[in-house]
């Protein structure tokens, strides 16, 4: 979009990489009316980017362990095997080599090897990311819409306020995993229009 103002939302993730492009954006003078933060939880993703080394199995162990025991076999398999080929051969042959990987792989194994090769990926921008300049806040009104699923713990505003002064906090049914799908996802999307219609129009 060259021109005019800019609607954001991230889930997860995804929402620390919407309030990244928004700061940068704000710093070069385009208009963000919205931006929109999904469950993401500030802290903890700055801990996971500050723990994350190439090195270290306890990660690997752990949601190998958990792969073993909700989701049997094939998905441990995976794993095992994403974190074989990254010691092993490297994660940028691995990646580069991806098309490769899927065809000798069968089902859930597969979708567990690319998705930790994807898991470990997305750790790595992030830690980059941790590691550079912190972005400047973000003025513009930001909602984060909150699953129930968090610790008792952890503050309303999961963190975010720091950095979204014009922050306003909406909770959603679900966790993090299923305020996506159904029954949640149509009390969500109700949540996300209302809160993107109750926001001034641009120049308003």
């Amino acid at each position: 979009q060259p021109s005019g103002p800019w609607v954001m939302a991230g889930l997860s993730f995804g929402g620390d990489v919407a309030f990244g492009a928004a700061s940068k954006l704000g710093g070069h003078g385009r208009e963000i009316v919205f931006l929109g933060i999904l469950d993401t939880d500030l802290d903890r993703l700055r801990v996971q980017s500050a723990a994350f080394d190439n090195g270290k199995p306890t990660r690997d162990q752990r949601e190998l362990l958990h792969e073993l025991r909700e989701a049997g076999f094939s998905m441990g398999f995976g794993i095992a095997l994403a974190k074989c080929a990254r010691d092993l051969i490297g994660l940028d042959r691995v990646l580069r080599y991806m098309r490769v990987w899927r065809p000798i792989l069968f089902g859930r194994s597969a979708f567990a090897f690319h998705r930790r090769m994807r898991t470990v990926t997305r750790l790595q921008a992030q830690w980059r990311g941790h590691q550079s300049a912190r972005p400047d806040a973000v003025g513009a009104p930001a909602v984060l819409f909150r699953s129930w699923a968090h610790d008792d713990d952890t503050p309303p505003d999961l963190h975010w306020l720091e950095r979204c002064p014009n922050l306003s906090v909406v909770r959603v049914s679900g966790n993090h995993r299923t305020m996506l799908d159904p029954p949640h996802r149509r009390g969500l999307c109700a949540a996300f229009i209302g809160a993107r219609e109750a926001e001034p129009a641009a120049g308003g």
